[in-house]
């Protein structure tokens, strides 16, 4: 596969000094998609408030993550599958002239294999440090034509990088890229099958990493120690559930709360031990909307 050059699109978003904060996980160091930042450019184009650019290893839409001197992102190399049936458009009317497949026109290796591609480029200059391929296995879930198997947001403490794939494939690996455990969710617990694919993003809690995984066959949260990927707790939610959402954590007058938007409701455990706190109910049949913290 021919490399992407959608690296650009986050170089544009490091103009500012090396003192800047750091971007750890989906939606920032707060989950919420706000930076503290000041005097940020707000225009770009090709070539205006361009820092650096560099090519990709695959093709995908998971959000880099910034962490210190290095930016962390992740890719797919190989086309997937595309899942059966009508694929809606991210834009309706005459917006949607032109759209076309994430991988459209791209072709995968010789062999049809499959990798998942975990990087690391110098936030100073783009220079590629390191590159970590991991091969998919087992059957490739079915996606939706604007996104692929890459799709979940890798997360950092500093110290580890966690990547999580749409096959329930995940990798720990040092800030060398050198693995330090995987698993396969899919195949240890249940297989990956969420309409469109899935799209959840890994948490931090403590010691802990959290993974959502509300699909048709089985739905459950799972927290996994972070240095060993060892099972930690298995909250089951039951079968049928549906969310592309991230989990977060928030604190409470009684102990942490993580927040969980599902299609059936919106639940709270404790990330603490995986025990149930309370749920509201909501009207939607799909979720994919992150819940946000109150302002105020």
């Amino acid at each position: 596969m021919k490399p992407s050059t959608l690296g650009c699109l986050f170089a544009i978003a490091l103009t500012a000094s090396l003192s800047a904060a750091d971007w750890p996980q989906w939606r920032g160091p707060r989950g919420t998609g706000a930076s503290d930042e000041k005097n940020l450019p707000v225009t770009w184009s090709a070539t205006e408030n361009v820092a650096w650019r560099a090519p990709l290893g695959g093709v995908g839409v998971s959000s880099p993550i910034v962490s210190g001197d290095r930016v962390f992102v992740t890719s797919q190399i190989g086309t997937g599958i595309r899942r059966a049936g009508n694929h809606p458009r991210l834009a309706q009317g005459s917006g949607a002239v032109g759209e076309r497949a994430l991988a459209a026109g791209q072709g995968g290796p010789a062999d049809e294999r499959t990798f998942f591609v975990v990087e690391a480029f110098s936030r100073n200059d783009g220079k590629r440090l390191w590159q970590h391929r991991l091969e998919a296995t087992g059957p490739l879930p079915g996606v939706h034509d604007k996104h692929n198997l890459a799709s979940p947001s890798p997360v950092t403490d500093g110290q580890m990088v966690y990547a999580w794939f749409g096959t329930g494939q995940i990798v720990a690996l040092d800030l060398n890229g050198k693995a330090v455990w995987q698993r396969h969710l899919g195949q240890e617990i249940a297989p990956f099958d969420i309409n469109w694919g899935h799209a959840s993003s890994p948490t931090l809690f403590g010691d802990t990493v959290l993974l959502l995984c509300d699909h048709a066959q089985a739905s459950y949260l799972l927290a996994v120690d972070k240095k060993t990927g060892k099972e930690r707790w298995r909250a089951d939610r039951g079968k049928g559930r549906m969310s592309y959402t991230t989990p977060f954590v928030v604190e409470s007058p009684t102990g942490p709360e993580l927040i969980v938007n599902s299609s059936q409701r919106v639940d709270a455990y404790d990330p603490r031990t995986g025990t149930f706190l309370w749920q509201r109910p909501t009207a939607r049949s799909i979720s994919s909307v992150r819940p946000a913290r109150p302002s105020c």
